[in-house]
């Protein structure tokens, strides 16, 4: 055969046996063809696919909002009022924490105020030149009301904060004379 034979020959091998009307629109089917198997994404198929998948979702979301069901069986009201009552007992134990230190705080303060003023109260007596003896008994009359008996297992605190004002009072005019 020669090659212009050959050529006819392998056009009518393609075309089927049709004309070259049929040859126009394989060819333009085989064009969408291998568009489609190259890949080529168009924005109206992202949007079809997406649409696609909304509608798959929506039915399912309904139904859970309907059954008021999540995950484990438990409602979603349910969820949100345990976290509530969780979150009210927080704030009540955090404001109970704070009082209660507040209160450890202040008696704090007052024993340091009560052991500030018995120092002074020592060093003074001491420095009139009484014996160790009589400053423990002076000591002991002057405050045997207002102070007790510290140990690590026992701690109260009596002093009122106007006999501890009173004692700095006092302390401040013994270190002036």
């Amino acid at each position: 055969m020669s090659g212009a034979a050959g050529l006819s020959a392998a056009r009518r091998r393609r075309a089927g046996g049709a004309g070259t009307v049929t040859t126009q629109s394989q060819n333009q089917v085989q064009q969408q063809q291998v568009t489609q198997t190259r890949g080529r994404i168009t924005v109206q198929s992202i949007l079809e696919n997406h649409e696609l998948r909304l509608r798959e979702i929506e039915p399912r979301l309904r139904t859970l909002i309907d059954s008021d069901e999540s995950v484990g069986g438990v409602s979603g009201l349910q969820v949100d009022q345990s976290v509530l009552d969780s979150v009210s007992s927080n704030s009540t134990t955090v404001a109970e924490l704070t009082s209660s230190i507040a209160k450890l705080q202040a008696s704090i303060g007052d024993i340091q105020a009560t052991v500030l003023r018995l120092t002074n109260k020592v060093a003074e007596l001491a420095s009139t030149g009484v014996q160790a003896a009589d400053v423990a008994a002076e000591v002991a009359s002057d405050d045997n009301s207002s102070v007790q008996a510290v140990t690590g297992d026992n701690v109260d605190v009596t002093e009122s904060a106007e006999t501890v004002a009173a004692s700095s009072g006092d302390v401040g005019e013994t270190s002036e004379e």
